[in-house]
């Protein structure tokens, strides 16, 4: 795996690992189609120092012909769009880009700003895990509806919210010492974050689509961040 560090705009160099030896590893894993790990090269950036190697990491491999390229690691909210920038302008057109450990809103959307195709991210089903659900109107704690006969989200069409299943009843779930019903309330909090991401996602593609996509990212974050 390929570590490299990305704040400053100018100054690129190598981290404390063998860049050559990387290389070489990594040009034989192409040529001869194995992993690492799938056939996809793994950049991984990390905010340790103000020094940048991402494009010259990317300018690299983009020499080799991998299935995807993957762009990860300790990545800051406000450098996000710039190193995204800087590393798809390197990489193939042709090649997937898929953005590592990413899958809040804004992150989705400024990954699909600046290049990045598919993402990962434990977050919807983590924050589920802790009675946060995400809503077009932001995010909302359960910890704040008991007895509430409210739904998620009219506007969600998940088998969660098609249920009809309360906030109230879902924060009773979440509460609850039986391990039965907790497994259940984690289910269907779980079931109605990933497709409220995987809703943004297709929102996304279809803004882009019919070249609105600044438009609906605009709208998105203004519904979504407005209590903030």
């Amino acid at each position: 795996m390929l570590n490299f560090e990305n704040t400053e705009y100018k100054n690129f160099s190598p981290l404390g690992y063998d860049f050559a030896s990387s290389l070489k590893s990594y040009s034989a894993c192409a040529r001869l189609h194995l992993p690492p790990p799938v056939g996809s090269s793994v950049l991984k950036g990390e905010e340790k120092s103000k020094t940048v190697t991402s494009k010259l990491s990317c300018k690299k491999y983009a020499q080799m012909d991998f299935d995807g390229y993957g762009l990860g690691g300790a990545f800051l909210k406000e450098t996000l769009g710039d190193i995204l920038t800087w590393c798809n302008e390197e990489l193939p057109e042709n090649k997937p880009r898929h953005l590592l450990g990413l899958s809040h809103p804004d992150d989705i959307l400024i990954g699909t700003e600046n290049g990045a195709d598919t993402f990962d991210c434990v977050a919807p089903t983590r924050e589920a895990r802790h009675g946060r659900l995400y809503t077009m109107h932001g995010p909302i704690n359960l910890s704040k509806y008991r007895d509430s006969d409210e739904i998620i989200d009219e506007g969600c069409d998940c088998p969660t919210c098609l249920s009809h299943i309360t906030l109230g009843e879902l924060r009773r779930l979440w509460k609850s010492q039986d391990r039965t019903e907790s497994a259940k309330y984690f289910e269907l909090a779980s079931i109605h974050n990933l497709r409220f991401i995987i809703r943004l996602t297709e929102q996304a593609r279809q803004a882009i689509l019919d070249g609105t996509f600044k438009e609906f990212k605009e709208f998105f974050l203004n519904s979504y961040y407005k209590n903030k």
